[in-house]
């Protein structure tokens, strides 16, 4: 090889790690001024075979009037166009409050500038459906059942006679039939069957209007049974913000925030119909679970990466490179000593440690690249580990359902502990101050590349928006190395001088024993050699810069 070549070799490589190194620009900090939730639910009144006719009748809510209005107004027009789903969407809801120059939840505001009264709102919403099945009382059920299918399936004496006279005609005609076949013509024969058919089916005429008339009633009533059997609720989560806020960025976590939200409604709900209350002011009107849950939509969905990243602080980086290489983690929780000698204070810790555990598995999530699932061993510990099956939704297995899951859980763990490949993050509370934890970690491997990350996430702490849009980055950023770092191995078999310029990439790249070893966890036999080349290549490389 020349010096040239070698040279505007080197200097390539070495452009493409500075041109990696450096990150996009910042989007500009957003702040929050208020955070508000609406839950619709679809009130058809007296016209229910009507789907057209409707009203939306609030729930709960936390919004002004005016933004209720406002946000009732929205969710009709996505509901009339068909625009609405039970996945979710993103949209901005328009600001009319034209009378005040302030925000519409300035009253709540009391420090607010003469330039900030001025300034107009952004109000970025996520909006969906949320269909609740519906138990009701066995006794009603019955009743309804006694009731209407029942009765008209009764066959009267009229029916009777009718059938008796039916039969009768038939075997007059089957006399008729056998005393002209030895005088006519068979085809005579064949006219005469298809007149005895005709008059057979006009006699049967009048019963069968009766059963099709029931059997039409009886489909409409199961039909509108089934259809009442689902209440549909909808929900409308809004930001006010001086810009347009990308909510886009959290729909894994406000998609979990829904379905668990889902379940919480059709409990309390179908409590309420089994104890057969029928007032309309009770149930989940005035549930205070569900409040405490809407109300705290922004801090669990949005706001957990900020305290994740201020709990795990250093640790970070130990947590980036053992989630990029693939690696299983088990979260446990441990309250202080003091806290569980007291009923109150235990309780109180429990439910603590159980939100730190919450926030820690949703920032796991967010900066893997391959999807996690969750296995609940007990109420203060957890697997988080990679989706065999590979879906878009991570399965939450809880340990209440059945003993098997433990078992199978334990079994992953024990396994996964002889395979050395167990991260074990464990969370203490302090015996000093209640409000501080330590986290202990089994491991402590790490590169550059995730020191600087970790830096990156540690320097944004109070920025949830930002912090997760460094997430993606990180993301983007192994995905996009990896490729072209597997383009660079393909072709590397052909010649010895490719293979050298892949040694390169790795030499400059501060992520390469993570790239090295998603490629080999491939097993692809054709690189396997190449691999091992470059592996022990870049340890020889790694020597001599130490010494």
């Amino acid at each position: 090889m020349r010096r040239s070549q070698f040279a505007t070799l080197t200097q390539s490589n070495q452009d493409v790690s500075n041109t990696s190194n450096i990150s996009p620009p910042q989007p500009p900090e957003q702040i929050i001024n208020k955070t508000n939730y609406c839950l619709l639910i679809k009130d058809n009144g007296n016209n229910e075979q009507n789907d057209k006719s409707f009203s939306l009748k609030t729930v709960q809510s936390n919004c002004s009037e005016s933004l209720e209005f406002n946000i009732k107004s929205f969710i009709y027009q996505k509901i009339t166009k068909n625009m609405i789903y039970k996945s979710g969407s993103f949209g901005i809801i328009e600001n009319n409050n034209k009378n005040q120059d302030q925000p519409i939840n300035s009253d709540e505001n009391n420090n607010n500038n003469d330039n900030t009264s001025e300034s107009k709102y952004t109000l970025s919403c996520f909006y969906t459906m949320i269909e609740v099945p519906i138990i009701y009382n066995n006794n009603n059920i019955n009743d309804k059942n006694e009731s209407t299918p029942s009765s008209p399936m009764k066959l009267s004496v009229s029916d009777l006679l009718e059938d008796e006279e039916l039969i009768s005609k038939n075997n007059g005609f089957q006399d008729d039939f056998e005393n002209l076949n030895n005088l006519v013509d068979f085809s005579i024969n064949d006219n005469l069957d298809d007149i005895g058919n005709d008059s057979l089916d006009d006699g049967l005429s009048s019963k069968n209007t009766t059963t099709t008339t029931t059997t039409i009633t009886d489909n409409k009533q199961k039909q509108q049974r089934i259809e009442n059997s689902l209440k549909e609720y909808y929900l409308c989560l809004v930001c006010e913000t001086e810009s347009d806020v990308n909510l886009g960025l959290f729909h894994l976590e406000i998609s979990e925030f829904c379905s668990s939200l889902t379940k919480l409604i059709g409990e309390i709900d179908n409590n309420r119909n089994i104890n057969s209350s029928n007032s309309s002011t009770g149930g989940i009107y005035n549930d205070l679970s569900i409040q405490n849950r809407l109300s705290n939509w922004y801090s669990i969905c949005i706001d957990y990466i900020s305290r994740s990243v201020k709990l795990l602080d250093t640790n970070i980086q130990y947590i980036i490179y053992s989630t990029l290489t693939g690696s299983t983690f088990k979260i446990i929780t441990s309250p202080s000593s003091s806290s569980s000698s007291s009923l109150s204070s235990s309780s109180s810790s429990l439910t603590s440690m159980k939100s730190i555990s919450d926030d820690i598995i949703s920032f796991l999530k967010t900066i893997s690249i391959v999807n996690l699932s969750t296995i609940e061993i007990s109420s203060n510990q957890f697997i988080i580990k990679p989706d065999e099956n590979n879906s878009n939704n991570s399965v939450i297995l809880d340990s209440s359902t059945s003993d098997d899951s433990i078992d199978d859980g334990k079994n992953n763990s024990d396994n996964i502990k002889n395979n050395n490949n167990l991260f074990i993050i464990e969370i203490k509370e302090s015996d000093e101050n209640s409000d501080r934890f330590n986290v202990i970690l089994n491991k402590h491997n790490d590169n550059l590349f995730c020191k600087k990350w970790s830096n990156k996430y540690i320097e944004n702490i109070k920025k949830s928006i930002t912090l997760r849009n460094l997430s993606e980055e990180l993301k983007l950023k192994v995905i996009q190395e990896y490729n072209m770092f597997r383009r660079m191995i393909d072709i590397s078999t052909l010649n010895n001088y490719l293979l050298y310029k892949s040694f390169l990439f790795l030499s400059c790249n501060d992520n390469s024993d993570i790239l090295l070893y998603l490629l080999k966890k491939d097993n692809i036999q054709d690189i396997k050699e190449v691999l091992i080349v470059l592996e022990n290549q870049l340890k020889q490389h790694q020597l001599k810069i130490n010494n």
